[in-house]
């Protein structure tokens, strides 16, 4: 896993709501529009680092948030209930280009009927050895006293 950013962990989170919620809902990238659609999610990376663990590995953590705007004005409260419910199965595994990733430390709060949902999706990142010039012929001379 060399070429990896965050676009394409967007990417699988998108995909893994469309499948599980389908065409009725409207799905938001990095920014919300003024006058946007409900019932709606939003997705957005919310903090990154990136860490040298040993000689080229490194780990990639990402912290994103999903908000979700209900429909109902009536019970929003209920109706953000059974999305959470169904969230935390569908985001616990999504597809990264054609890796598949886990989230964890999946933690979902209400504020002003939105479900604000964060989710953190960390791997390792194995970058290729750039090696010198090799040498073409080596000699040794050793002598015995």
């Amino acid at each position: 896993m060399v070429d990896v950013n965050g676009q394409d962990i967007i990417k699988g989170i998108i995909k893994a709501l469309n499948n599980e919620f389908g065409k009725n809902y409207t799905y938001y990238i990095n920014d919300i529009p003024q006058g946007f659609e409900e019932p709606s999610f939003y997705v957005r990376l919310l903090d990154s680092n990136f860490n040298l663990i040993c000689a080229n590995r490194y780990l990639r953590k990402n912290i994103f948030i999903i908000r979700y705007f209900p429909k109902s004005e009536l019970e929003p409260q209920q109706e953000i209930n059974a999305i959470l419910d169904r969230l935390y199965p569908t985001l616990e595994y999504i597809y990264m280009g054609k890796d598949l990733i886990r989230g964890t430390n999946m933690e979902a709060n209400i504020v002003d009927n939105i479900l604000h949902l964060q989710i953190h999706y960390d791997f390792f990142v194995i970058r290729p050895i750039q090696r010198g010039p090799l040498m073409q012929k080596l000699i040794q001379k050793q002598k015995v006293k």
